[in-house]
């Protein structure tokens, strides 16, 4: 719909930023009919909308990127997005990020109830790729749940910021007022709950092509 590039296009650091979408015809109509999510981002000069799978599309692509934001459909086992979740994904992103480079996955649900299904799992994959692995989760209104994400960085751990140096450089980098994330909210959605620490510190599992992970 247009959101992620709307708020990665609010960063006056952006030089170009490329949006991969497998269905045209979704995004189109999210580009008509929702507006107040896009907010002309579609329009930015900097932007590049392609259309296609993201995996054949890293495969294919010499580019190199700084920061890489992968919000797909959960692993479903007739979705189209179940191979973004393995090792073999991570290992091909890994090579496609620059030095220094940074990205975030969604990474399923963490309520009590759910987060045994993906979360935990993904964070063990990432970490068999990346040196630098954490974690944060932020209530998703549109879902009623908490939601996990999960970094790999070739850099700094985004966890390691305080709430004044992300101010800071939020002061210095950001186009308008944000209504959601500021330094005490990335201290906050860094800061798990006991119950997914000990979650991604006892996980074994790890995703692949061959042994991939399924949700209902």
């Amino acid at each position: 719909e247009g959101a992620t590039a709307r708020d990665v296009l609010s960063h006056r650091s952006v030089a170009k930023t490329v949006m991969d979408d497998i269905d045209r015809e979704v995004v189109e109509l999210c580009r008509e009919y929702l507006p107040n999510h896009h907010r002309g981002a579609f329009e930015d000069s900097r932007l590049e909308l392609r259309h296609g799978d993201a995996l054949e599309f890293l495969e294919k692509s010499g580019q190199r990127f700084d920061v890489a934001i992968i919000d797909v459909p959960d692993p479903l086992e007739v979705g189209p997005a179940y191979l973004l979740f393995t090792r073999e994904f991570y290992e091909l992103l890994r090579d496609r990020l620059g030095p220094g480079g940074i990205f975030v996955v969604q990474s399923g649900p963490t309520g009590p109830a759910f987060y045994e299904q993906c979360f935990s799992a993904v964070a063990g994959t990432i970490g068999s790729v990346f040196d630098g692995v954490s974690a944060y989760e932020a209530f998703v209104p549109s879902f009623g749940s908490t939601w996990g994400f999960v970094v790999g960085s070739l850099g700094r751990d985004p966890a390691s910021m305080e709430a004044p140096e992300v101010d800071q450089l939020l002061k210095e980098r950001v186009s308008g007022p944000l209504r959601h994330y500021d330094g005490t909210t990335h201290e906050g959605m860094f800061a798990l709950p006991k119950y997914l620490r000990k979650a991604m510190a006892d996980e074994t599992r790890v995703i692949t092509k061959a042994d991939p992970l399924f949700v209902t």
